[in-house]
C-alpha cells in the first residue's frame, strides 16, 4: 500500500515519518536490499522502542545494546544486555539469513573480537569422538564459560572425574558429556531441578558466551583492552556490508561529542591513556540513511539525497465510538483505505457491533480500497499517508499497552529440588509441622518395599519421616538474627499459634495501611495556582525543545499540583 523510494548510494536524509512507518520503511529496505540492514539509535530506550515496532514485521531483527560509559568502565554493566549482545553476535555469524540489527550509539562503538575469531571459536563435540577433556575444558572457559560446582543456568560448566557440565548458550537445557578415557562415551541432555538425564544426542555445537575471546585465559577482562591482544571489529563489521539507519542523528552525534569529553575526563582523573572504544567517523557505509524529524542536519553532515514522506497521526479514540464512526465516513468520503490491526479474529467480530459501515476481516496483501479492512496482527500505533489511514488497538481502546518482549534462551537460575542442597543440621520449616532440624537419610521398610526417608528432628526429640521425592515439602529455614531457632514439637500447637500470630499481624498491617490511605486522601492540600503570564514568558525561554513525553509529564505533575 505504500510506495517507498529506493535509497540511492551516500548519504540520504529521510523525513516525515513517525515510528510505526519507519519500522515499515527499514523493513522495506530489508526487503529490497542485498545486505543486512544497522539502524542506529541514541540510547537504549530508543533503540527498544523501535525494535518494539520492527518485530511486529520482521523476527529477523535483534538487539545490540550496551550501557553507560561509566557503568561498562565500572563492570556494572546489564548481564541482561550482554546476553542479548551474545545471542545477537552468534545469530549473526551462525545464522545464514539477512537481518536487521538495533543498536544504541554505546553498542556501535564497542571493541569486538575480530568476526574472524567469533567464527573459530564455535566448539562442536560428536559422540565417539576422541578429545582431550581438560583441554576441551580449557577452551570452552576460553570463551566465556564459568566454572561451578553444579550446573544450573546458562554460562556455566562443571569439571569432575570423567563427566562435563556444561549449559551452553544456545540451548534450552544443559549437556553432560560423559568420557571414557579421551573418548566421549556420551552427550545427552539432563534436567537443571533433578540433574538427571533427558535424552542422548550425537552432536552440539557451543556457541561462545563471552564478547573478550583470545587465545588464553585471564582474570581481568575490560573490553577497551581487547585491541592489545587481537584484532578487532565493530557490530557494523560483522555484518555483510549493511544500510545504516540512523535516528536523530543530530541527537546521536551531540551525545557523542558529550561521550568523548567524559572518556577524556576519566582518563584524566584514572591517570591513564585509552581508547575505549571506536571513533564515530569511522564508521560509515556505501548506504547510510538519516531519519529525521525535519530536513536539517549538521552542517558538517554533506547530503545527497533528500526524500520527504508527509506523514500524519491518528487520533485516539479511546472507546468513543460516535466519533469514530464519524471520522470513518469522513474518510471514506475522502476515497480514503482504512486498515485496523487487530489481535485476533474474536475482537474483529466483536468491532463489528460498533462500526456503521460494513468491515472486511482479511489480511495485509488482500486490502480492498475506499473500504474498512480489519487485519489480524499487532502494531504499536497507527498513521494516515497519502490515501491510507491505519490504526492499531491503542488508537481504538482505553488501557491497552503493547508490549513486545525480546525472547532469549538463557537461564538466569533454577532452584535445585536435590539433596544437594541440604546439609545435616541445617534448620528447615514444614509447612505443617514448623521448624526441625535436618538429621540425614534413613532407610526405611515399608510392606517389602525399602525407600529412602530424609529424617527432621523436632523437640522433644520427635522425628519426622519426609520422602526423598517429596523434598519440596520443606524449605531451609532463614533469618536475619544471629540466635538458632526454637524447634517445634509434632502435634503441638507452638506452629499454629506462631502462623496465626503472623497472619493477624498481616492483617493489622493491612488495616493500618488502608487506614493511612483513606486519611491521605482526605486530607485537604495545598492548591498551587494556574500558570500565569510571567510563568509561562519564563517557561518560553527556555533554550531545548521538550519531547512530547516530557510536555505530557509535565502538563500531568502541573494538574496535580493544582488540585
Amino acid at each position: 500500500m505504500i510506495k517507498f523510494e529506493k535509497p540511492k548510494r551516500g548519504k540520504t536524509i529521510i523525513y516525515g515519518l513517525n515510528i510505526e512507518l519507519e519500522s515499515i520503511y527499514i523493513n522495506e529496505l530489508y526487503k529490497n536490499m542485498d545486505s543486512d540492514v544497522l539502524v542506529v539509535t541514541n540510547s537504549i530506550y530508543e533503540s527498544n522502542k523501535i525494535y518494539n515496532s520492527i518485530i511486529n514485521y520482521n523476527k529477523n531483527a535483534f538487539l545490540f545494546e550496551m550501557d553507560d560509559f561509566v557503568t561498562s568502565e565500572a563492570a556494572i554493566s546489564s548481564p541482561e544486555l550482554k546476553i542479548n549482545r551474545l545471542e545477537t553476535l552468534n545469530n549473526i555469524i551462525f545464522n545464514p539469513n539477512k537481518k536487521i540489527i538495533i543498536t544504541n550509539l554505546m553498542g556501535l562503538l564497542r571493541y569486538l573480537p575480530d568476526k574472524n575469531i567469533w567464527k573459530d571459536s564455535k566448539i562442536n563435540i560428536k559422540n565417539s569422538e576422541v578429545i582431550n577433556k581438560e583441554n576441551l575444558y580449557r577452551n570452552l572457559c576460553r570463551i566465556g564459560y564459568q566454572t561451578e560446582s553444579l550446573v544450573t543456568k546458562t554460562g556455566e560448566i562443571s569439571n569432575r572425574g570423567y563427566i562435563l557440565d556444561i549449559f551452553p548458550i544456545n540451548e534450552e537445557n544443559p549437556i553432560r558429556i560423559e568420557f571414557f578415557g579421551d573418548e566421549i562415551e556420551a552427550i545427552r541432555y539432563f534436567d537443571v531441578n533433578t540433574q538427571l538425564s533427558i535424552k542422548n544426542i550425537e552432536s552440539i555445537d557451543i556457541l561462545p558466551i563471552d564478547e573478550f575471546i583470545i587465545d588464553k585465559l585471564i582474570d581481568d577482562k575490560k573490553q577497551k583492552d581487547l585491541k592489545k591482544y587481537i584484532k578487532t571489529n565493530n557490530i557494523k563489521e560483522y555484518l555483510n556490508n549493511p544500510t545504516i539507519v540512523y535516528l536523530d542523528y543530530d541527537q546521536i552525534y551531540n551525545s557523542y561529542l558529550l561521550l568523548s569529553e567524559e572518556m577524556t575526563n576519566y582518563s584524566e582523573i584514572n591517570k591513564e591513556k585509552n581508547d575505549y572504544m571506536y571513533e564515530l567517523n569511522n564508521i560509515y557505509s556505501d548506504f547510510e540513511i538519516y531519519v529525521s524529524d525535519t530536513n536539517k542536519l549538521l552542517p558538517t553532515l554533506k547530503i545527497d539525497n533528500e526524500i520527504n514522506y508527509n506523514c500524519e497521526s491518528v487520533k485516539n479514540y479511546n472507546d468513543d465510538f460516535n466519533l469514530l464512526n464519524k471520522d470513518f465516513s469522513k474518510y471514506l468520503s475522502e476515497n480514503k483505505t482504512i486498515i485496523i490491526y487487530l489481535k485476533n479474529v474474536h475482537q474483529a467480530d466483536n468491532l463489528k457491533k460498533y462500526i456503521d459501515n460494513p468491515i472486511n476481516i482479511t489480511n495485509y496483501n488482500n486490502i480492498k480500497s475506499n473500504k474498512i479492512n480489519v487485519v489480524i496482527g499487532q502494531i504499536e500505533s497507527g498513521y494516515i499517508i497519502d490515501d491510507t489511514v491505519v490504526l492499531s488497538e491503542s488508537n481504538l481502546f482505553k488501557n491497552i499497552e503493547i508490549k513486545n518482549t525480546y525472547k532469549s534462551k538463557f537461564k538466569y537460575g533454577t532452584k535445585i529440588s536435590s539433596i544437594d542442597s541440604l546439609s545435616i543440621g541445617d534448620y528447615v520449616v514444614h509447612n505443617m509441622h514448623g521448624i526441625g532440624i535436618y538429621v540425614g537419610i534413613i532407610a526405611l521398610k515399608k510392606g517389602n518395599v525399602i525407600k529412602d526417608y530424609l529424617q527432621i528432628k523436632y523437640g522433644g526429640n520427635d522425628k519426622l519421616y519426609i520422602p526423598v521425592e517429596k523434598i519440596d515439602l520443606i524449605t531451609k529455614y532463614s533469618s536475619n538474627e544471629g540466635s538458632s531457632p526454637k524447634l517445634n514439637k509434632l502435634n503441638g500447637i507452638e506452629w499454629a499459634k506462631t502462623k496465626y500470630r503472623i497472619k493477624a499481624k498481616l492483617e493489622s498491617i493491612a488495616k493500618e495501611l488502608i487506614k493511612v490511605a483513606a486519611e491521605r486522601k482526605l486530607k485537604e492540600g495545598f492548591a498551587f495556582k494556574k500558570d500565569t503570564l510571567e510563568q509561562t514568558i519564563f517557561e518560553s525561554e527556555f533554550i531545548y525543545d521538550e519531547t512530547e513525553d516530557q510536555l505530557k509529564a509535565t502538563k500531568i505533575i502541573k494538574e496535580a499540583m493544582e488540585q
